[in-house]
């Protein structure tokens, strides 16, 4: 949540301030009519805000910095910790645009219509953090534990019932997401100079997963008697579901310089997460693939193992601070490199899958993602009312992670701007009390073209599913080859998160 008004190397006291009441009025109120006349979006999987709604930066000396760069944890004197909890609310609706049951896509012909389908999905976010100066003036000791890419996503799911006669407008991009990554971070900071620091950290990631979705069975044949058109036939699904759980790991470096005039620079740098001896996250776990036979009236389930593939991204990060009390400003900009994050692989193995006569690219297939690179600004301010007291207040805009094409049930993003608002009280020298509250702001996004067309799944089978020669075998083999995520999307995100730090002088 907020700020860590712990002693720093340097700093000035903190003088006392008259008049913030009604600035912290009129941006309370700014954000509450912002917020009533707009939609609010997330990027999809990160949470922004990394170690809670506080002002944790690449400049900012607060353990909740850890992650974002270990260096700035050398302005800490003593031994302080931090816990923090925030909960993500993400409100929605998706619209999917009518198709045509014997083409698959929207057209004059639309013939098959969708009810507009809402969501609330609650994801929590977790951070804990200790660092120790171990009584030196030159090295700080760092430990954070946290959960920085997580969601937990719910859908209508057709196989909940008897029968699976709901067309239900998620189903084929996703069903359910529970999604999280607990990262543990230990750390070091090193005084090289007084005006430099220098910091290190080399940490573990526990990648958890389980994910379903349905698949059209009829674009692929897969079973005798089953064929497109129509398309998007309830009977002919497929409910698909894969768990994992993966060890990996990741590394982060950064530099603080003191400039003259109390201005702080900081860059930071932080790797990709990966396995042993592999570039990606490749989560080892079980499968099942759950069908409908209509001459018994009800599913049947095949069960197996599962592999499945991805990457989490790398990102660059350079920060500003100037203290000039009572107040204290920051500018950040970050680069993210989504575009690694371009699909998810799944593999299924197992005797039951073999007994069932399928395919390979019934047990070896793609969903392609289309992310791209992220880019954030940030602008922080703080307010200290009096010793113990103290207003944050800022805004970041982030690109869209994801191209309008290629928005799903699973992917809605678009440009944004995040507003933050969180308050430190200390009731006691040694005790921090933190409190905050975001929302994010961007327009509908209506996608009219999707890249997603399932002709391309039957071309494909047209042509003998030849990669070689096939064009559309190829669409396939990327991921491209599922229903138009054609419609209209809207998502609302707030955060709310309450953190308490405990300070040894």
């Amino acid at each position: 949540m907020l700020k860590l008004t712990a002693p720093t190397r340097g700093l000035p006291p903190p003088r006392s301030f008259h008049g913030a009441h009604s600035l912290s009025v009129l941006f309370l109120g700014a954000a509450l009519v912002i917020g009533g006349a707009g939609r609010l979006r997330a990027t999809p999987l990160e949470n922004s805000r990394h170690g809670g709604l506080n002002r944790s930066s690449t400049v900012e000396p607060h353990p909740a910095s850890l992650f974002r760069n270990p260096a700035v944890v050398g302005l800490l004197e003593g031994t302080h910790l931090f816990l923090d909890g925030t909960v993500r609310l993400e409100l929605g609706r998706i619209h999917r645009t009518d198709i045509d049951r014997s083409t698959g896509v929207p057209g004059p012909g639309a013939n098959l219509r969708f009810e507009s389908e809402s969501f609330a999905h609650v994801t929590p976010d977790f951070y804990f953090a200790a660092t120790s100066d171990l009584n030196t003036n030159r090295v700080v000791l760092g430990l954070a534990v946290f959960t920085p890419f997580s969601e937990l996503q719910r859908f209508p799911d057709p196989a909940s019932s008897q029968t699976p006669a709901g067309l239900e407008p998620s189903r084929y991009h996703r069903i359910r997401s529970d999604w999280f990554h607990l990262f543990v971070l230990p750390a070091v900071a090193v005084r090289i100079h007084d005006r430099f620091r220098l910091g290190l950290g080399l940490g573990y990631v526990r990648s958890m997963l389980r994910m379903a979705f349905s698949r059209d069975c009829a674009i692929r044949s897969c079973r005798t008697g089953i064929s497109a058109p129509p398309f998007e036939s309830p009977t002919a699904q497929e409910r698909v579901e894969v768990s994992g759980a993966e060890d990996s790991f990741f590394f982060n470096v950064g530099v603080l310089v003191r400039l003259p005039s109390q201005v702080d620079l900081g860059l930071a740098y932080r790797s990709k997460v990966v396995g042993v001896r592999q570039d990606d996250i490749r989560a080892e776990g079980n499968a099942e693939i759950r069908r409908y036979v209509e001459t018994s009236g009800g599913w049947e389930s095949i069960r197996g193992r599962a592999r499945t593939e991805y990457e989490i991204p790398d990102s660059l990060a350079l920060g500003v601070k100037w203290n000039r009390q009572p107040w204290d400003f920051a500018w950040g900009f970050e680069w993210v490199r989504w575009s690694v994050h371009k699909d998810l692989s799944f593999t299924l193995t197992g005797n039951a899958f073999r007994a069932a006569d399928m395919a390979n690219w019934d047990l070896r297939f793609k969903r392609y993602r289309g992310f791209q690179d992220v880019f954030r600004a940030s602008f922080l301010a703080g307010y200290t009312f009096r010793e113990g007291l103290v207003l944050s207040f800022g805004g970041l805009f982030e690109s869209s992670a994801v191209p309008k094409r290629w928005l799903a049930a699973d992917a809605v993003d678009a440009h944004k701007a995040d507003l933050l608002l969180s308050l430190l009280w200390r009731p006691h020298r040694s005790v921090g009390i933190h409190v905050g509250y975001s929302f994010t702001l961007s327009p509908d996004v209506r996608v009219e073209k999707s890249g997603f067309d399932p002709r391309y799944t039957t071309q494909c089978v047209e042509d003998q599913v030849d990669i070689l020669w096939s064009e559309a075998c190829r669409l396939v083999s990327q991921g491209k080859g599922l229903p138009t995520g054609a419609g209209q999307y809207w998502h609302m995100v707030h955060r709310l998160g309450i953190g308490v730090s405990y300070d040894f002088w």
